[in-house]
């Protein structure tokens, strides 16, 4: 059989038995007469997740993520764990710490463990009043798990699920600024640690040396406590009865959003752990939520936002004067819509105190979006974007804003030219290090960080041995290789020639060009897809920028995926630049969303 036909048959194999396994479908699917709704608490961003009343077992889990690259890779990893839980009659309270995601932030220098231990405690009263639960379990994943266990002794939970818990913050902090020496890390003038998304003030980084789980004792009733060990090592008297859960699947967990997986087995036996550890007790009477949730700042105003079919996201308003342009930010990868070092929500803010007003959300199938079809993730690059970015932007519409701004990194960036060349609409684009061409059956692999040798260099990998090697040797597909060879051989030599996905980029990209689109595209010097950038447009995307409405920018101080916060700065500073040479007039900013603002868009409406 031909190896193509052969790939294309396992994939579909691959498939139908995804479509075909119960478990994987139910996992998925929400339960019937399950519920989540968007909550706001004490400056927290959060999710509370309930089952149907007539199965609710009086139980909730406050689930405390973990921090930077961990967060974003766990994030809908835990979004699933909460919809087993909820399969078990257990409520569950997901939330992003202080400072982090779509929570409030911190001041610049603060200490950041104090404020995460508050944000527990915040959380586990804010889910007993919410639920009336007489069962409390504090559960998280590495250092949410740590916060967890470090805020048991004054909340006085009922249990404990700990998953892979951080047992000591010295060593910690040693295993990250050893991974800072290896990567080189990324460039600030902050003082602290930043690796990764993740900055630690000076401040933590002092707090986090006196965090010790091991002489913490009888904490809770019950504890599950799921490590990479045979046992649970020093945690054995965290509880008055310890059950040991084997971490299976850690290491594929903590892969790239994109290609990571979930340890399902781990996740039921949790949630089968939380649904029969505890007398099942009838809730307490909880008064209704009425108020809408609300998050304000410095010249911002946020507000959770339920759209199209199960797409979640947080529009942010100015509280000033409002332009009429407003902006969509999409995921990058598979990240949550809070993007690498909290870009999309930091970005969101500055522009709302610029008088922009923004939509930043999760692709269906992403982050805490609801899947379009049976898998727990969608694809970042094969599933079709352009109707959720069309519901992003009559969102927008319906909040008075008629002109509408798409900003996506790499695969965003990717979606949102699909969504521009397939709308006229959303002609307006800024494009940063994007990925332009996608072959379905392309191999994902762990982006970010990635660079490439300079054009005069390339001549020279084109002789390596190791190359060679790998190829015949059968470690690199001999289709990718010659694919690779191909457009590096081309772009050393000034020689461009188009793929065929290239070419239909090219078409699209005429046609907007013609119906008057804006397309601003911001390229960092070394990032990873300017090989297949210059293979299908020419050289410093020559064929791009000779096309009205196209413009093609080349910056030292940016990296791929935005790690470091000066390539983020750059984004930002260049988004405000573009939206501040319009000619719109800025006007006062719609009130508060009320459900009936959006009744003219059935498919928007408040996050419930």
């Amino acid at each position: 059989m031909h190896p193509r036909l052969t790939l294309a048959v396992r994939s579909l194999a691959g498939r139908c038995a995804l479509l075909e396994d119960p478990q994987r479908q139910a996992a998925v699917r929400a339960a019937p007469g399950a519920s989540m709704r968007s909550v706001i608490f004490d400056g927290c961003f959060g999710a509370l997740h309930r089952p149907a009343p007539h199965l609710d077992r009086g139980v909730v889990v406050v689930l405390c993520p973990p921090v930077g690259g961990e967060a974003r890779r766990a994030y809908r990893p835990l979004w699933l764990l909460a919809g087993m839980l909820v399969r078990q009659g257990v409520s569950v309270l997901r939330y992003d710490h202080p400072g982090t995601g779509d929570s409030a932030p911190l001041p610049p220098d603060a200490d950041q463990w104090s404020h995460w231990l508050a944000g527990v405690k915040s959380a586990a009263a804010f889910a007993r009043t919410a639920t009336g639960a007489a069962n409390l379990v504090l559960g998280g994943l590495r250092l949410g798990a740590s916060l967890a266990a470090a805020a048991a002794a004054e909340v006085r939970p009922e249990g404990l699920l700990l998953l892979a818990p951080i047992v000591t913050g010295r060593g910690w902090v040693r295993e990250l600024q050893l991974a800072i020496r290896v990567t080189g890390g990324e460039p600030t003038e902050r003082p602290g640690l930043e690796l990764d998304g993740l900055h630690l003030t000076e401040a933590s980084i002092r707090s986090l040396q006196n965090m010790d789980l091991r002489g913490l004792k009888a904490l809770a009733p019950q504890a599950l406590v799921a490590t990479r060990d045979a046992g649970v090592g020093p945690l054995a008297g965290i509880a008055a009865n310890v059950e040991h859960a084997a971490f299976e699947g850690y290491e594929a967990l903590f892969r790239e959003a994109h290609v990571n997986e979930t340890p399902e087995a781990l996740f039921a036996q949790a949630a089968e752990w939380a649904g029969e550890s505890f007398p099942r007790l009838r809730p307490a009477p909880v008064a209704r939520e009425t108020s809408l949730a609300a998050l304000t700042g410095a010249g911002w105003c946020e507000q959770p936002v339920a759209f199209g079919r199960g797409l979640r996201g947080v529009l942010c308003r100015p509280t000033g004067e409002a332009r009429q342009t407003a902006v969509v930010f999409c995921n990058t990868g598979a990240d949550p819509r809070a993007g690498i070092g909290d870009f999309g929500t930091e970005a969101a803010r500055r522009l709302a105190a610029s008088g922009v007003t923004s939509l930043r959300f999760d692709f269906a199938g992403l982050g805490e979006s609801d899947s379009a079809g049976p898998t727990w993730r969608s694809h970042v690059f094969e599933d079709s974007r352009v109707g959720d970015l069309q519901a992003a932007a009559d969102l927008l519409r319906s909040c008075g804003h008629p002109e509408v701004m798409l900003s996506g990194v790499c695969s965003g960036a990717y979606h949102a030219l699909q969504a521009a060349m397939a709308d006229s609409r959303l002609g307006k684009v800024l494009l940063v290090n994007p990925r332009l061409v996608w072959r379905e059956g392309y191999r994902l692999t762990s982006a970010g960080q990635t660079t490439v040798e300079p054009r005069r260099m390339r001549l020279r990998s084109l002789a390596s041995s190791s190359a060679w090697r790998k190829l015949l040797s059968g470690q690199v597909a001999a289709g990718s290789a010659v694919r690779l060879l191909t457009t590096r051989i081309t772009t050393a030599l000034g020689l461009y020639r188009p793929t065929p996905e290239g070419r239909l980029v090219r078409d699209g990209v005429r046609r907007l060009s013609r119906a008057g689109g804006q397309v601003q595209i911001l390229v960092g010097v070394h990032d990873e897809y300017l090989d297949e950038l210059e293979g299908n447009f020419g050289r410093a995307g020559r064929w791009l920028s000779r096309r009205k409405g196209v413009t093609v920018t080349f910056r030292e101080d940016v990296d791929h995926a935005l790690f470091s916060p000066q390539s983020r700065s750059v984004v930002v500073e260049t988004m405000l630049r573009l939206l501040g040479a319009g000619t719109e007039t800025p006007r006062r900013p719609e009130p508060a969303i009320r459900p009936a603002s959006l009744s003219p868009q059935p498919a928007a409406a408040l996050a419930t």
